[in-house]
């Protein structure tokens, strides 16, 4: 995703939804439920009710993830430049230089948790929700690194998070496919189109689901490239707009809406609120922006394995904790830890995706 000035609102949604995805993971490990909470206030109601909106957040994700990739495919496609190859090299590798490592690190966490904590202890109890006996063998490690996860093989290890990088690769199968009979008017692609959808139908259709969803930020950029007549105030519309994200991720965090027409709603809200926000076309400079911006992917894929393991090997409790000022701060401390690897895999890895991703084609070409 683009660092532009121009997107620098885009980018302040992917980092604030990396950070709910991570604080939401962070607080469910180390602190108690809202209903074990004693004498609980309106402050710790709110922040529970904060804190558990990282579903909803990787919505966002994926609509974000939409706008960018269709911009990529069409700005090629314009300047007749496009290649599936190169599309595919870009994409995997996007992917797959945070993810690989990513992986690795999962398992050498994990290995050394299972080898020198207590089996019955935090460990285990903290982890139990994302593991079971097949999380570790050779073919799931091999099934994650090429995202066939949710559709033969669990997510590797304790890193949960990881199944939502099988939908994004799918979707970025999927898409160019879409794109290119529009363009081209090749019936090819089509057929294509087709027998990818059927797979993913009888392996695992919810990616087909959230594929429509996915398409909302597709919406959200051609709709943005036409010159069309907004007679309302732009700064009216994003904030109407950010309201209706609010309450779609509300009904659906509380459940008073089916989870698929819930992740329906957010999908719309976003798509409309991004709308606005590329008309908008915010100028912002902030370094503390760019920083979480630019380590949201690699937060993403490295926080849960690192939460897990933080928490179990420092803390001296053996349940959760209640909520307090005191456990609140120990719980950011352990937070800042996962921010802090994230920040050196970006700073080894991710930055370097690009190169990696020339020298990939080069050996190709």
């Amino acid at each position: 995703m683009s660092n532009s000035n121009n997107f620098a609102s885009l980018d302040f949604l992917r980092a604030i939804s990396a950070f709910l995805v991570a604080w939401g993971h962070s607080r469910f490990l180390m602190l108690v439920p809202s209903a074990e909470v004693n004498d609980i206030t309106i402050i710790d109601k709110i922040i529970y009710f904060l804190a558990g909106f990282g579903p909803q957040a990787v919505i966002v994700f994926f609509v974000l993830s939409g706008f960018f990739i269709t911009r990529s495919i069409e700005n090629r496609l314009s300047k007749n430049t496009f290649s599936l190859k190169d599309y595919f090299i870009d994409r995997y590798f996007r992917l797959s230089v945070v993810a690989i490592p990513a992986i690795v690190l999962t398992f050498v966490l994990d290995q050394f948790a299972f080898n020198f904590f207590h089996k019955d202890l935090l460990y285990l109890q903290r982890c139990e929700d994302w593991l079971d006996s097949s999380s570790y063998t050779l073919q799931t490690f091999f099934g994650n690194i090429f995202y066939l996860q949710t559709l033969f093989y669990n997510s590797f290890g304790s890193n949960g998070p990881l199944w939502s990088l099988a939908y994004e690769w799918w979707f970025y199968v999927l898409a160019p496919f879409v794109f290119l009979p529009l363009q081209k008017k090749k019936f090819l692609y089509i057929i294509v189109l087709l027998i990818i959808s059927a797979f993913l139908y009888f392996t695992n259709h919810k990616i087909l689901i959230y594929f429509i969803f996915w398409l909302f930020g597709s919406f959200a950029f051609y709709f943005s490239e036409k010159k069309l007549y907004i007679k309302f105030n732009l700064n009216w519309l994003i904030f109407f707009s950010s309201v209706f994200v609010f309450i779609s991720a509300s009904l659906t965090r509380l459940r008073f809406v089916d989870k698929i027409f819930g992740d329906f709603l957010i999908s719309a809200s976003v798509a409309l609120l991004v709308y606005f926000l590329v008309k908008r076309n915010y100028q912002m400079d902030n370094k503390y922006l760019h920083f979480f911006a630019n380590i949201s992917y690699s937060l993403y894929a490295t926080h849960l394995p690192v939460l897990i393991f933080s928490i179990s090997f420092f803390s001296y409790f053996e349940n959760k904790l209640q909520p307090s000022l005191y456990n609140s701060l120990l719980n950011f401390l352990f937070f800042g830890i996962s921010i802090i690897i994230a920040y050196l895999f970006w700073f080894v890895f991710e930055r370097n995706t690009n190169f990696i991703k020339n020298k990939i084609k080069s050996i190709f070409n």
